[in-house]
């Protein structure tokens, strides 16, 4: 299922990039191969997608939309056979190559259901385990997250937008806040995959949640059965869970949730010197230290915000601003909420969605910092200010975790791994850079 992403098609010299770039969305006239064209799934031949932002795209020859296990399965038999590359994009926020076929190109948006979890099949200790839910690839979590929410459930942690399919998210790696809790793809217990052939495959973790003995060797779907294998090995199931889609076309998975919370979110404006000092929270932090006093309760996530730039050129690296994210979990749901704890940060999530707006999602914003560059500083310190929220901002779970109306921004975003312990010398490495 190699995707040949920038293989150039015959009688076109240039790359896709280039050609992308030179002739838009060109149609080149290339019909649907029979057997699809008829199916009802496809969304259109020859038309051009592009990412979340609409910064990149690609032109694939066929783009379609499957609706079940037994299309996916033909879809990469066929591909296969005409030894053509196929790709299962989500919702475009990988902003690179990764999501990209120039043949076949399949959205999920087709696969957004909750197929029922067969929990005959599980290990006796996993059957009346409610925290175990199965939904299809294509569910976006802003859809999965209400429908959690109203069955008493929640996901344990997310990133900080709602827009991605879970899978999406899952396999690129995608990751909340706080120690406490792995990427998105540690919630998955159990995934099925179409791999090379069409052959179908339900993918566990060694000591996994399926009982072997009680895996039929198929999979019910309401077109009929399809005939998989169990497979419950360790290193192929990390590999399938955070794999950018390389080694096959993610079906459904299990997801592993816990009983619905709400947070209560407090961002205070700090210094870098003030986190970074001994006894500070960066301090406390890294050397596994308890991060509140005493008394006080403990902040189940945590996020920091920095101003790449000091307040004054030459300043030392300990005046640069930061916001310091702190969210304590709340099992209860709260009541008598003031406005001020229903409003997030200073002025409220419904001013930036209007700035977004007048911005052109950015764009004007954009430009007025590169015209007038030594105004960037004070510019993201304002932005930073205005996120600050001393009186606590209390909502569901889920409405927490999303950033808000500053995820409509056009913008490309950069996520890096490193060792915990380089924490503060990679943050001071970018502030040397900026």
């Amino acid at each position: 299922m190699a995707d040949e992403t920038n293989r150039k098609r015959p009688g076109v010299e240039l790359g896709r990039r280039e050609w992308l770039e030179k002739s838009g969305a060109a149609v080149l006239g290339l019909a649907l191969p029979s057997g699809v064209a008829g199916c009802g799934s496809c969304i259109e031949a020859n038309r051009a997608w592009n990412n979340a932002v609409n910064i990149d795209g690609i032109d694939p020859d066929h783009l379609v939309m499957p609706k079940s296990l037994p299309e996916l399965v033909e879809l990469v038999r066929r591909a296969e056979s005409e030894r053509a590359g196929l790709r299962m994009t989500g919702s475009g926020h990988s902003f690179s190559d990764v999501a990209m076929s120039q043949d076949y190109l399949l959205s999920p948006r087709g696969l957004a259901g909750a197929p029922p979890l067969d929990r005959t099949q599980l290990r006796p200790e996993h059957r009346g385990d409610r925290s175990l839910v199965r939904v299809e690839s294509g569910m976006r979590l802003r859809e999965l997250n209400p429908w959690l929410f109203a069955q008493g459930l929640a996901l344990q942690n997310m990133g900080g937008y709602d827009a991605q399919t879970v899978v999406g998210a899952a396999i690129t790696g995608t990751h909340g806040s706080s120690l406490s809790y792995g990427p998105i793809a540690s919630q998955i217990k159990s995934m099925q995959v179409v791999t090379v052939g069409g052959a179908v495959m339900q993918a566990e973790p060694a000591n996994g949640i399926t009982d072997p003995a009680r895996f039929p060797g198929y999979i019910d779907t309401p077109e009929g059965r399809v005939a998989a294998t169990l497979s419950q090995d360790d290193e192929l199931f990390n590999a399938l869970s955070v794999s950018l889609g390389c080694m096959g076309v993610v079906y459904s998975v299990v997801l592993e949730v816990e009983p619905r919370f709400w947070l209560r979110e407090v961002r205070e404006l700090v210094t870098w010197g003030d986190l970074k000092k001994p006894g500070g929270f960066l301090d406390r932090l890294l050397s596994r230290q308890r991060l509140a006093p005493d008394q006080e309760q403990e902040p189940t996530y945590y996020e920091i915000y920095f101003n790449p730039y000091p307040p004054k050129a030459g300043q030392p690296t300990t005046s640069h601003a930061c916001i310091l994210t702190k969210r304590y979990k709340l099992l209860d749901e709260p009541a008598g909420l003031t406005p001020d704890e229903k409003k997030r940060g200073e002025i409220g999530d419904r001013f930036q969605e209007i700035a977004a707006k007048l911005t052109n999602q950015g764009a004007l914003l954009a430009d007025y910092m590169n015209a007038f560059p030594e105004l960037v500083p004070n510019i993201l310190r304002d932005i930073l200010k205005s996120v600050e929220d001393d009186g606590g901002y209390v909502a569901r779970s889920y409405d927490v975790f999303n950033l808000g109306p500053g995820n409509t921004v056009r913008a490309y975003g950069i996520e890096m791994g490193l060792d915990l312990g380089q924490t503060v010398a990679a943050t001071e490495r970018v502030f040397s850079t900026a």
